[in-house]
């Protein structure tokens, strides 16, 4: 996860989260330390629920939220459900 000094530095912040609980604990830090006009672009598998909250905290400070949900999981090998998950801040060009 990239740090606070970092958030309040870059444009746009990507996030694909595992569930509920990820997503409010990234959603929190990014509604805190993101820049007010940044973009937070989120496609975690989460309850509508969270994703509102996170909505809710980004508003407040100025930060923009962009949620795309229903990616869904995707099955490994073993035939167990595998996420795909990460964070990453990004700048204008």
């Amino acid at each position: 996860m990239a740090d606070a000094g970092t958030l309040g530095q870059v444009d746009f912040v990507f996030s694909s989260l595992p569930h509920d609980a990820a997503l409010l604990a990234v959603g929190e830090q990014v509604a805190q330390s993101a820049r007010p006009d940044a973009v937070y672009v989120d496609t975690s598998t989460v309850s509508l629920g969270a994703s509102a909250r996170v909505a809710e905290l980004c508003q407040v400070r100025g930060v923009q939220y962009l949620a795309h949900h229903g990616v869904g999981q995707q099955q490994n090998g073993r035939g167990r459900a595998a996420h795909r998950h990460g964070f990453w801040p990004a700048r204008r060009v």
